[in-house]
């Protein structure tokens, strides 16, 4: 099968790009003919047919997030000339934009996503609000609510255009019209969709993403610092995660990633607090092996976390918000621990638990996480289940 993967990074700078960039390696595994299409970039991964790739100007960073010329015309010459069988998205909203797919309609091409995020339904991305606080006031397309709770922490000119945004994808590039099928990563988002899009529910489906099984195996060895990698910005939790270990200084945690509040993380952390910024997955990898917990204290409505996924991989328990898909794949007590989101005694009280847990009982909850992933995660049960998919909507 002929299969065109598209998605706006072709490296891994989140969670989205990581399971965009796992998909093309294990359907490569199974004989696929990939084709990738997506942003030039000097951090890009080396891809055969990047000549196809969009180049990256003032257009693309303006205008072109909400209609992108370049990308439609790339891409249907793309098309032209390798004909691909199916075509599967990620993230394109806001760089490659919707544009696209028209283009892939014209050409009688089968379209699937896999739905990363909330781009579809908030003007603002993450249902938060400017208060900091969860919203769902733009239900029934009332996009206007961006402005009037000023969602977005660029101030009210920013929510303005976000909302108008909204708008126009809306009347001239209504996604329903265009997507076949619809693959959600946690039953929290596809519930959530529905409740929004009621119409799409006989075409979604739900399965989690799958770990990549040259991750390494499991590591059973309780590291001396708690581990927090990914994007630093301010629906993650970062700063309830600063103020936890404020409480704690005796115990160690490293921060990885990057994002708006990268300068707030340095001018905040206390002495036992390190900022590495941003790490490849290499390097990140053994800072993961080396940790002991890894923590996800995010503030908005979580998908099916990579960080997760890659944790358990690689048998790391994990300390995580009550919110959105997260408490689908953290056992309490068993594979990590649950906190609520913005609660920073009682993220403190855990740190405090899981730092003192002896050797045996971490041994064990790092088996759970381990046993968790194999049974949940499978990059096999994910392959049957895609192929399921791919076949029904090219039928």
């Amino acid at each position: 099968m002929k299969i065109l993967q598209i998605n706006n990074n072709h490296y891994r700078k989140s969670g989205t790009d990581s399971v965009y960039l796992n998909l093309i390696e294990l359907l490569r595994f199974h004989g696929h003919d990939v084709i990738a299409f997506s942003f030039h970039d000097n951090h890009n991964i080396t891809e055969a047919l990047d000549d196809y790739f969009v180049k990256k100007n003032f257009l693309s960073g303006s205008v072109g997030k909400f209609y992108s010329f370049p990308a439609k015309n790339n891409l249907e010459k793309l098309i032209l000339d390798h004909k691909p069988d199916i075509a599967h998205f990620h993230n394109i909203i806001g760089g490659l934009s919707l544009s696209i797919l028209p283009v892939l309609k014209k050409h009688n091409i089968p379209i699937v996503v896999t739905v990363h995020g909330f781009k579809y339904l908030c003007p603002a991305y993450i249902f938060i609000n400017g208060k900091g606080e969860i919203c769902e006031d733009c239900k029934g397309r009332k996009f206007y609510k961006c402005v009037v709770n000023k969602c977005s922490p660029q101030g009210t000119i920013k929510s303005i255009g976000l909302a108008l945004e909204s708008y126009a994808r809306d009347f001239f590039l209504p996604f329903p019209k265009y997507i076949d099928k619809y693959i959600f990563l946690s039953k929290f988002f596809l519930n959530k969709y529905i409740e929004f899009y009621p119409n799409i529910a006989s075409n979604s489906t739900f399965f989690y993403n799958f770990i990549n099984k040259s991750n390494g195996g499991l590591k059973e060895k309780k590291g001396d610092y708690f581990l927090y990698y990914g994007r630093l910005d301010r629906e993650k939790g970062i700063k309830t995660l600063l103020q936890a270990f404020s409480l704690n200084k005796n115990i160690n945690l490293k921060i990885i990633g990057d994002g708006q509040l990268a300068e707030y993380v340095l001018k905040n952390k206390t002495e036992n607090i390190e900022f590495l910024g941003y790490k490849d997955w290499n390097s990140l990898q053994q800072y993961l092996i080396n940790s002991s917990f890894v923590i996800v204290p995010s503030e908005c409505y979580e998908n099916n976390p990579m960080t997760i996924i890659e944790s358990y991989s690689l048998g790391k328990p994990v300390i995580g918000s009550n919110i959105g898909g997260i408490p689908e794949i953290i056992l309490h007590g068993k594979t990590g621990y649950i906190f609520e989101p913005k609660n920073v005694n009682q993220l403190s009280d855990l740190i405090q638990s899981a730092n003192k847990i002896d050797i045996d009982s971490y041994v064990q909850m790092s088996r759970n996480s381990y046993k968790f992933a194999e049974e949940n995660f499978s990059a096999d049960i994910y392959y049957n289940k895609l192929m399921d998919v791919y076949n029904s909507v090219i039928k």
